[in-house]
């Protein structure tokens, strides 16, 4: 999943990572899932292949839209401001891929996995991916100075229209904490296109584990075939079941198989 063609060339590695919501003094395994309902599962797995979000069909209105203001304090209406940041979103031509690093959250497998009746595909990345943008959450929306994004259109800087949208990327109101999400960004040019969604293929070196929700109804060992046949014989397969003492957790159990 790269975003090497998204970056601009002239910004170092050292001022992408400090855009970014968590720079790292040492890059280290980070563990990330995707939560998935059930159907939609066992079809990327059969098909090899995970969706790319692009930023229109999120679930929050406020996605990729900062505040404006001018050198009077005065705010433009968001209306203006999603007009004007929605022709730099398209310039960039990419998509996003949300994961999160919460496994045993019975919340994120109440909203995202079909009511704990699907499943979550684990994923080994490294901390410093140029790509993977960890999200900060704010109670206010980040605020650009219209006279310098103006100066900076007249003057097609790259760098600010760049370090402005990584900022976006990587920004939720705070109410949204509870998903601890990170986003890998991708060029819509390396994804496929069926019916209307974009698509790329699951990262096979990255891809760890396949966890089941705890009412899922898929079996261990169709779950084995279904891999095996994708060329993902390597994945293990886990199960989420109820915490046994007092915690609003899931206890997560990698099967042993034969």
């Amino acid at each position: 999943m790269s975003a090497d063609q998204i970056i601009p060339s002239n910004i170092s590695s050292t001022s992408t990572a400090d855009i970014k919501g968590s720079v790292f003094s040492t890059p280290k395994p980070l563990l990330l899932y995707k939560y998935l309902e059930c159907e939609h599962g066992l079809s990327s797995i059969s098909c090899n292949r995970i969706k790319v979000s692009t930023f229109d069909t999120l679930n929050d209105p406020y996605e990729m839209l900062p505040a404006l203001v001018n050198e009077n304090g005065v705010f433009a209406p968001p209306e203006l401001v999603e007009e004007k940041i929605r022709d730099v979103i398209a310039r960039k031509n990419a998509g996003i891929i949300c994961l999160s690093n919460k496994l045993r959250d019975p919340i994120l497998w109440a909203h995202y996995a079909g009511r704990h009746t699907g499943m979550a595909f684990e994923f080994e990345c490294s901390s410093d991916q140029n790509d993977l943008f960890k999200i900060t959450y704010r109670r206010q929306r980040i605020t650009i100075n219209k006279a310098m994004m103006m100066a900076a259109h007249n003057n097609r800087d790259e760098t600010f229209f760049w370090e402005m949208y990584a900022r976006l990327i990587a920004t939720k109101f705070s109410s949204w904490k509870y998903e601890s999400e990170y986003r890998f960004l991708v060029r819509i040019g390396e994804t496929t296109l069926q019916n209307g969604l974009h698509f790329k293929a699951i990262p096979k070196e990255h891809f760890r584990r396949v966890i089941l929700g705890n009412h899922c109804p898929v079996q261990t060992a169709a779950l084995r075939c279904i891999l095996n046949l994708a060329g993902f014989d390597a994945v293990k397969i886990a199960r989420a079941r109820l915490n046994r003492r007092n915690q609003f957790k899931m206890d997560i159990t990698t099967i042993r198989e034969p």
